[in-house]
């Protein structure tokens, strides 16, 4: 997996990379160059732990310098420093001048100014844009203001000088309004200026385990070999990005504006090589052969003038995927021609790996991932992985090469693995110093198959249109490289070979959105999705009024009356309309919209008892297990999951028998899968009704439909909300709905209903006291099984968790006894005491 990291304005990420700790390796000693003379090439190649730092990307010959030139002493890495820092390395002249901000120190919260605003706005009976309008400029700001106040809550601040211009306009004096010290400090710095913009990205590109396995334990020839192989395949990637990426932008974008791209002479950086990772629990790191790309944030544009690149990096990260791809597939191409190496895909990871080095192989040389994984928990994101990774790393060791390749030569040994035979079978190398692929093992190579690259970009399971229902031509790129077993020749071939799978009948182009100036921002999406949607809408027009699970109105009436005596429930006038249209007005497929606490598992409970008593056999689904036992137990309706559904209708009796199928928060139902529920409900004859809300649930995979038939049915929305009785969880929860992520958990943590303690014990801690204050208030553990709830990430921070509550409950008293240990599967056991609730 490649990533990139944004070098924001301090210059000692810069310098952190420069001084090679990113990696984790370390130089050899004079002691050991010295020793092993025996070959200058091996030596200067393997036993050093680092090579020079290297100047990559076209972009250089603007300053006489040219890629590849390596980094040796101080004096030429200031002028990597130079440039990381926007400024001429031979003139020492500003060349783009940084991003520059407020300083925090001159800032003050909006909110009093603004409440004071209204307060004389609505005393002079005006709004507060009337009473601002005598300068556009101080209306112009307060309207600034207000999105602030909606994007952060409370939280936000503006600037002291604003401040000052509305207030003198509204005719209010700041000092009645804040705190005296504040608005002190905040004048004295109100000219006051910091930096904030990027300096540049650090691009890393890494490679399958096997790869590096196969490098740490090839011997030192082919070690080199892999070594300068798979920095041909880094620079080549550069390349590829520099045609993607090194451009600038020329005028204002937005307000009905569009910018202008504006080619350049390339991309600006150094590339520090590292050959191992992060040392554990004092061995050694493991081999993990991976590259640092550091490039500065500034091209030289075509007009002779200096700008940031990539649209402000924004390009840069669209295409990080498809450069890491790139690197793959070029290492994947190589090795194939230079070693005769064979790959295939691993089942868990999806990467390519090398055949014959195996899974127990690899894992016996992947401590620092099992590391981090153990850190961060199973199924945690790529972006925790790196935090934690970040978090355990420990320091550098000084060891040489030679002592690396010694260490993973030992730890082979005792994992049982011979490095020659390994490398042999691998490679079908007898004699591994001899260049090229065995004899009796050509490379398998050729033109990639179209028909089977385009199968896998396109796959509904795995491909760019497996989760989201569009994707651009950078996301293909990278699809369409990771689809090739041997690899691509070059970036150009992989553009050529993108074209093709973008023409072929399964992709589907959409017209473009977006900014113009950005490469590789076509849409597109797959023909099965378009199927989907479009099978799904007309079986929604072509069911309406079908007669489908009506129930007379006399029936529905009686039956409905009785509930709501049953269940104390008085049903509301919009709830009401709702379920009288699902069991009278007879579609084959109606929908249910409703914002969270609206009632809709309640109206779905009274409409199966109608059904129900109309002789309707009435079951659910919903993608989630948990969801569709919430289904059952609140609503009354027998479900199972989505998937089990499909199951039946591959190879049971699908929707044989079921008159009514309730798909509970359909919304996240993928569009494909409700297409085939959809068509087997037309086959079968059943009724289905869909529930949920796409403002408040993404579908799992590429999704969409059930706001399509929502829309084509013109069905009925629930917009009371029932359940938040406070008029602050009520507003919460509608700017959520609304898109207000920011501003609804703002609201909350204003009122002391957020708590972000930045270390992570910490949070686990007041976690497990919070739970056990609201736990003290529950004498019996059924309702207080009912009533509390504690949600966590990861399997890891359950653990954390529960052993952390546990601990309490038992000091509390509420656990008796001795422990009573239960083995489960694999080395895991489970430790119960008497008073454990097992949900």
């Amino acid at each position: 997996m490649a990533w990139c990291t944004v070098l924001g304005p301090s210059a000692e990420q810069v310098e952190y990379r420069l001084s090679q700790q990113c990696g984790c390796d370390q130089v050899a000693t004079p002691e050991h160059t010295q020793e092993h003379d025996h070959d200058t090439v091996v030596d200067y190649r393997l036993l050093q732990a680092d090579r020079p730092i290297t100047r990559i990307g076209s972009g250089w010959a603007e300053f006489d310098h040219a890629p590849g030139e390596e980094l040796r002493t101080n004096r030429e890495l200031d002028t990597v420093r130079a440039v990381m820092a926007g400024v001429d390395p031979r003139s020492g002249r500003e060349l783009v001048a940084p991003k520059m901000a407020v300083d925090p120190r001159a800032k003050l919260a909006a909110r009093p100014l603004v409440e004071a605003v209204e307060r004389i706005a609505e005393a002079a009976h005006m709004s507060p844009a009337e009473l601002l309008a005598g300068s556009e400029r101080s209306a112009k700001r307060y309207a600034r203001l207000m999105r602030g106040l909606h994007r952060d809550g409370d939280a936000h601040q503006a600037p002291i000088k604003d401040l000052s211009a509305i207030a003198a306009e509204a005719g209010v004096g700041l000092e009645v309004l804040y705190d005296k010290q504040a608005l002190a400090q905040a004048t004295a710095h109100a000219d006051s200026k910091v930096r904030v913009g990027n300096r540049g990205y650090d691009l890393v590109l890494n490679m399958p385990k096997s790869v590096s396995v196969l490098y740490g334990l090839a011997d030192p020839a082919m070690a080199a070999q892999i070594e300068e192989l798979y920095l041909r395949a880094v620079n080549e990637t550069v390349a590829g990005v520099e045609q993607w990426c090194a451009y600038g932008v020329s005028g204002h974008h937005g307000d009905g504006r569009s910018a202008e791209r504006v080619g350049s002479s390339g991309l600006i950086g150094s590339v520090t090589l590292h050959r191992s990772a992060r040392p554990v629990n004092g061995q050694v790191g493991d081999p993990h052969i991976h590259a640092h790309v550091m490039l500065a944030n500034m091209v030289r544009c075509s007009d002779g003038t200096w700008r940031t690149m990539a649209s402000g990096g924004r390009d840069l990260h669209r295409h990080v995927q498809a450069a890491g791809e790139l690197a793959k597939a070029r290492v994947r191409e190589l090795l194939t021609q230079q070693l005769g190496v064979r790959w295939q895909r691993c089942a868990h990871s999806g990467e390519w790996e090398i055949v014959g080095i195996d899974p127990q192989v690899r894992g016996a040389f992947s401590a620092r991932a099992h590391q981090v994984k153990g850190a961060a928990g199973k199924g945690a994101s790529a972006t925790s992985k790196r935090a934690h990774a970040r978090k355990s790393a420990h320091a550098k060791q000084d060891v040489s090469q030679l002592d690396l390749r010694t260490a993973w030569a030992d730890r082979a040994a005792v994992s049982g693995i011979d490095p020659e035979r390994l490398v042999r079978e691998a490679t079908g190398r007898w004699d591994q110093g001899t260049p090229g692929p065995s004899p009796d093992r050509g490379p398998d190579q050729g033109p990639p198959d179209l028909g089977t690259v385009a199968a896998r970009v396109w796959d509904p399971e795995f491909g760019v249109t497996a989760t989201t229902k569009t994707t651009t031509r950078a996301k293909v790129l990278a699809a369409v490289a990771d689809a090739c077993p041997v690899g691509v020749g070059s970036a150009v071939e992989l553009e050529a070979l993108t074209d093709a799978v973008l023409e072929h009948p399964m992709a589907v182009r959409l017209p473009r959105q977006g900014s113009s100036h950005l490469s590789h921002a076509d849409r597109f999406t797959s023909l099965d999705i378009v199927e989907a949607e479009r099978a799904i809408v007309a079986a929604a027009e072509r069911r309406r009024e079908a007669g489908v699970a009506v129930v007379d109105r006399r029936v529905s009436s009686t039956v409905l009356k009785g509930w709501c005596e049953q269940k104390g429930f008085t049903v509301s006038r919009e709830q009401l309309a709702v379920i009288t249209r699902l069991v009278e007005a007879g579609h084959g497929l109606d929908t249910v919209q409703g914002v969270a606490g609206a009632g809709k598992t309640s109206v779905m409970s009274a409409a199966r008892c109608v059904w129900e008593a109309a002789g309707y056999r009435v079951e659910g689904a919903a993608v989630a297990a948990v969801a569709a036992e919430g289904l059952r137990a609140e609503a009354g309706i027998a479900s199972r999951t989505v998937a089990s559904w499909l199951q039946r209708i591959e190879d049971g009796p699908g929707l044989a028998g079921v008159d009514v199928l309730v798909l509970d928060e359909a919304a996240m139902i993928s569009d494909r899968d409700l297409a085939r529920l959809v068509a087997e409900a037309d086959r079968r004859g059943t009724k289905i009704v869909g529930i949920g809300d796409h403002q408040q649930l993404r579908a799992v995979g590429a999704g969409g439909g059930f706001a399509r038939a929502h829309e084509a049915m013109r069905g009925l929305t629930l917009e009371q909300n029932h359940r938040q009785r406070g008029e602050l969880d009520r507003r919460a929860l509608r700017t959520w709905r609304e898109g207000g992520r920011h501003s609804a958990l703002a609201l909350w943590a204003e009122h002391g209903m957020v708590h972000a303690p930045a270390d992570l014990d910490l949070a686990y801690g007041q976690m497990a006291a919070a739970w056990w204050r609201d736990r003290a208030r529950h004498g019996d553990a059924h309702e207080a099984t009912d009533q509390l709830l504690m949600l966590a990430a990861t399997n890891a921070d359950v653990g954390h968790l529960n052993s952390r509550a546990r601990a309490i409950a038992r000091a509390e008293g509420l656990l008796t006894g001795e422990d009573v240990t239960f083995r489960v599967a694999g080395a895991a056991r489970w430790r119960w005491r008497l008073g454990i609730r097992c949900v």
